[in-house]
């Protein structure tokens, strides 16, 4: 419906109105499925078959991966890394929006959104479903956010960096290596002194 002015001119349609057609803003852009493989799977099953990926492909890392019964821990899994175990809750994202793709990156209460918290989360692994893409982001990073975009194939420079980081970073549930303490022999030799005959 158009807007009449007191001049009887008539105006167009007030901005951030919703389209009848299509249920949005005209300014915004459609959000595009990337995973049609599945085209009739809900959320609950999309995330399930989220956290099958995530056990395969941290166990191909020499993980192990265990996980808790219930849902009532804020984590999916808990990954033993020999020396650790850390805490993970995994999510994935089916579509874009301007190139972004969108993750939540909190849990629900009666009333409202709460953000994932390092005393109850370690880690977030985020997968791009219809690719073997993972992003291995520390709860600690995401400083009390409750959505997470990652830029997998590009896009906006600002946001595009903040995450990227944490592409594959696998690494960081892995235990770290320690270099080997260096022998007296091979202190000498560096220093340029001649190794002691025994």
């Amino acid at each position: 419906m158009k807007v009449s002015s007191r001049t009887g001119k008539r105006m167009g349609r007030p901005l951030g109105s919703k389209s009848k057609s299509t249920g949005r803003a005209p300014h915004e852009r459609p959000k595009k499925i990337v995973y049609p493989a599945w085209p009739h799977a809900t959320r609950k099953q999309l995330g399930e078959l989220a956290e099958m990926m995530f056990m395969v492909k941290a166990t191909s890392k020499g993980l192990i991966v265990a996980k808790p019964y219930g849902e009532s821990h804020r984590y999916d899994f808990l990954v033993d890394s020999g020396k650790r175990t850390w805490r993970v809750q995994v999510k994935s994202s089916t579509c874009t929006h301007w190139r972004a793709y969108t993750v939540n990156a909190y849990w629900k209460t009666t009333r409202k959104h709460m953000p994932y918290v390092p005393s109850k989360v370690d880690f977030l692994a985020v997968v791009i479903l219809g690719t073997d893409i993972w992003y291995l982001i520390p709860v600690r990073a995401l400083a009390g956010r409750l959505m997470v975009r990652v830029y997998p194939f590009g896009g906006s420079p600002r946001g595009s960096r903040r995450h990227e980081k944490y592409r594959e970073a696998w690494n960081l549930l892995q235990p770290k290596k320690r270099p080997r303490p260096r022998s007296r022999i091979s202190k000498r030799r560096a220093a340029g002194a001649p190794a002691r005959r025994l």
